[in-house]
């Protein structure tokens, strides 16, 4: 019904920084590219959405997906140890992004990119420019109904 896939190959990353946390952060930017999950219904997309996006529609879904390790990276280096990161946006996102806008886009045309400077704050630094999560609609969203 619908394909959430991580693009990360437009992100200028570098294989070895002198700060351990920018080294982490081209890692993992790395190591999601190319990351895809299918969701079968409008409530598996709102979850996923929440949980790329740090904002859970469902706590109780929410917290089911932070206990299973699909939805997590593990990276390791001698340079910062092992971190196990969420497939989600790095850090804190502090931007503000409308799922409802987002399926209202869907209904028009079956693909929407969604840039992961969305989810920033314009204060806030980002670093992935050109990086993005595109979602793709298999079925047609208006005999579906409506999202609450």
């Amino acid at each position: 019904m619908f394909v959430v896939f991580f693009n990360t190959a437009a992100a200028k990353t570098k294989t070895r920084r002198r700060d351990w946390e920018r080294q982490l952060m081209d890692d993992f930017v790395r190591a999601i590219h190319r990351r895809q999950y299918e969701c079968g219904s409008l409530e598996e997309l709102a979850n996923r959405f929440g949980f790329i996006a740090h904002a859970p529609h469902d706590s109780s879904e929410y917290l089911r997906m932070t206990q299973d390790d699909a939805n997590y990276v593990t990276l390791d280096s001698e340079r910062y140890g092992t971190h196990k990161l969420p497939i989600a946006m790095y850090g804190i996102p502090q931007g503000y992004v409308s799922f409802s806008k987002i399926l209202d886009s869907l209904r028009k045309r079956p693909t929407y990119i969604l840039p992961f400077d969305a989810f920033y704050d314009i204060r806030q630094r980002n670093d992935f420019k050109g990086c993005y999560v595109e979602i793709i609609a298999t079925c047609d969203l208006n005999e579906i109904g409506e999202w609450n």
